[in-house]
Formats: structure tokens, sequence, C-alpha cells
């Protein structure tokens, strides 16, 4: 980059750029789970730097079940229904990309 003043004095400076693909989410769909059965499924992503931190940014997970930092969804679901939440993973340099996760859980028959 070259800066220029109205006399014309000038300087320059070299600068690197780096530019880092996108973190994203790369799990579009969960598993259905079976009240009172365990249940554990890791949600993936890819990009970024460095390794990610997941979280529960929206929504509320099922009731017995939760998020680790790391990505897996467990624990045994209490009760049925069709929850909606949003996952969130943080790259090292804190690029945050979110996606919503329809869970369902039923009784088996």
């Amino acid at each position: 980059m070259t800066a220029t003043d109205t006399l014309g004095a000038s300087a320059s400076l070299t600068y690197l750029v780096t530019i880092n693909a996108a973190v994203a989410i790369t799990t579009t769909t969960l598993a259905n789970g079976d009240a009172s059965s365990a249940y554990s499924q890791t949600i993936n992503a890819t990009g970024g730097t460095g390794s990610y931190t997941f979280s529960t940014t929206a929504g509320t997970l099922p009731a017995g079940l939760t998020l680790s930092t790391s990505g897996v969804l467990s624990g045994t679901p209490t009760a049925t229904g069709i929850y909606t939440f949003t996952v969130t993973a943080t790259d090292a340099l804190e690029a945050r990309p979110a996606r919503a996760m329809p869970f369902r859980s039923t009784r088996r028959s």
C-alpha cells in the first residue's frame, strides 16, 4: 500500500492478508430419539481456524439432553415432542455460524 501526501511525498508498506475458510456447521439433521432411551449424536463443523466450541444459542434442548462444547448431543430424552434449538460453532478466531437443529423425541411402540 502506498500513501502520498499533498506535497508528493510517499511511503509504502506491504501487508500480508490471510483469508481463512468460513466456519460451517455440516450436520444438517439430527436422528430422532426415543424418550427414555439413551441418545448420542455428534454435530460437525468445517473450515475456520483451530478447534470449535459448540453451544446452544437459541431455543431449548429437550429435557434430559445436553450439548458438550465438543459438539456431542447426548443424554436420555425424558419426554416426547418436537424441539428446535440453534447450535453455534465458534472457532479460534471467534467466527460463529449457527444452524437451527430440529429434534424429535417419540415413544417406542
